[in-house]
């Protein structure tokens, strides 16, 4: 059985935002769609914070899957509460 590699995570938030300017979203764009700050946003992006409800907010909005943005960490609080 081959199995499928992982593209690598997008590691930086520059690229997050590069991805956001070229789609001309702003944190405040991401924040409304995802009802908390553009603060926290930011703190997302930069690996200040993890919140899997902002996670997939940023992702959907750049259109890219969450684990190409965040890495395979980005989905372990649901993970973890599957094997609880």
């Amino acid at each position: 059985m081959q199995v499928k590699k992982l593209t690598s995570p997008i590691k930086t938030s520059r690229a997050i935002r590069s991805k956001m300017v070229k789609q001309g979203l702003t944190l405040y764009d991401i924040a409304d769609s995802a009802s908390v700050s553009p603060q926290y946003v930011s703190m997302v992006i930069h690996g200040r914070r993890k919140s899997d409800k902002v996670r997939k907010a940023i992702a959907a909005a750049v259109g890219v899957d969450v684990v190409s943005l965040f890495g395979d960490d980005s989905n372990s609080k649901s993970i973890q509460k599957a094997y609880r």
